[in-house]
């Protein structure tokens, strides 16, 4: 019996930490357990790097969007800027993933599929959307040294379901104020050699506010926040007396960015944005809040766009951990629609090193991203 609670802490402390090997940690799992109560409260923290980049547009453009977005995924990102949409849009995205873990030797790929699918309709001075979205997608395999006699597989799989309302409107084209509700369905599930471990779901709300700026003509300003998420799922585990309270958690985030307008066919983006993890409890270490930079720009033509950027992908532990990933992005109009695709790659910038400790390792993350969307005018 203690192997199995023992088994089921791993999992837990897996979720803390992207990347994580396990070595020698059992005897420090197994001592940890023995200073449990039968009944206690399980943090489900995201691990940072599979937060997913929303819109083709920003995620071309570095992933910058505070100050600048021409479709629907505005209702997610910041719904202040659906104002700055024209008459009735509705855009679908997809999303396909590589993630190459060094502490396993193995990629781990991932087609998301719808990664977006929203619609928003603007009636003069007010606008309203609505849409779904997946902002975050995990499926992880952690595997024990091959030199351990009792080696086993961990795969985890977590992914947040988004259906959003939201509304803006405009004062008179140099402010404009937004907010979304989201109605979130987070479910992870984990297993061990193919036998279920775990499986929660929770459910809630959580909102959003934004506002969008014109300081000058050419620069617009935007600001969007979006509040903690603590939504609490209450799990048996095989053993009556063992009961589980799992938090499904996601931090609170700040973000403020400009766009600015060099001329009618040239854009800089930048954003930064605060990620505050330290509202976040997690069993092994302190979470440190973090700022996250983006950096876009953009190239216009008659019917199409080009687009290049850099971003930075915090770690709560140690800047070691930190991913840089560029990007590409491009956007050709056909009619009534715009096509738009948008590439994000790690592997060029991101370092090596390990993130050490006296109880445990986490393993550089290189990740790779392929965006399709398509916005319709209706």
């Amino acid at each position: 019996m203690l192997k199995r609670y023992g088994i089921f802490i791993i999992f837990g402390f897996l979720l803390t930490k992207p990347g994580f090997t396990q070595g020698d940690l059992d005897f420090r799992l197994v001592d940890f357990w023995k200073h449990k109560k039968p009944n206690f409260t399980l943090p489900l923290v995201p691990q940072p790097g599979e937060f997913i980049t929303l819109s083709t547009n920003s995620a071309g453009s570095g992933g910058a969007y505070a100050g600048y977005l021409n479709n629907p995924t505005a209702i997610y990102l910041n719904p202040a800027a659906l104002t700055a949409l024209d008459g009735r849009k509705v855009y679908l995205e997809a999303g396909y993933r590589s993630e190459f873990d060094l502490s396993v030797g193995e990629s781990q790929d991932a087609l998301i599929f719808p990664q977006a699918l929203s619609g928003a309709v603007s009636l003069g001075s007010f606008s309203i959307g609505l849409g779904y979205f997946c902002p975050y997608y995990m499926n992880t395999l952690t595997n024990q040294s091959e030199t351990d006699e009792n080696s086993n597989s961990l795969n985890q799989q977590r992914k947040i379901d988004v259906i959003s309302l939201a509304t803006a409107y405009d004062f008179k084209d140099k402010l404009a104020l937004g907010i979304a509700i989201f109605f979130l369905n987070d479910t992870w599930k984990a297993k061990e050699n193919g036998f279920t471990l775990f499986d929660s779901q929770a459910k809630g709300l959580n909102i959003a506010v934004g506002s969008l700026v014109r300081i000058v003509r050419g620069i617009d300003f935007g600001i969007n926040y979006m509040k903690k998420s603590d939504l609490i799922d209450t799990e048996k585990w095989s053993d009556p007396l063992i009961q589980v309270e799992v938090k499904h958690l996601l931090p609170a985030r700040l973000r403020m960015g400009t766009t600015v307008s060099l001329s009618q066919n040239w854009q800089i983006l930048f954003d930064a944005e605060k990620i505050f993890w330290s509202e976040i409890p997690s069993l092994f270490y302190t979470l440190n809040n973090r700022f996250q930079y983006y950096l876009g720009i953009n190239k216009k033509f008659s019917n199409r766009s080009f687009r290049l950027g850099f971003y930075t992908r915090s770690h709560p532990v140690s800047e070691k951990l930190d991913q840089k990933l560029l990007t590409l992005g491009f956007e050709q109009k056909v009619k009534k629609a715009v096509i738009s695709i948008s590439f994000q790659d790690s592997h060029l910038l991101t370092s090596d090193k390990d993130y050490l400790s006296d109880l445990y390792s986490i393993k550089s993350v290189r990740v790779s991203y392929f965006l399709l969307g398509v916005s319709y005018n209706i």
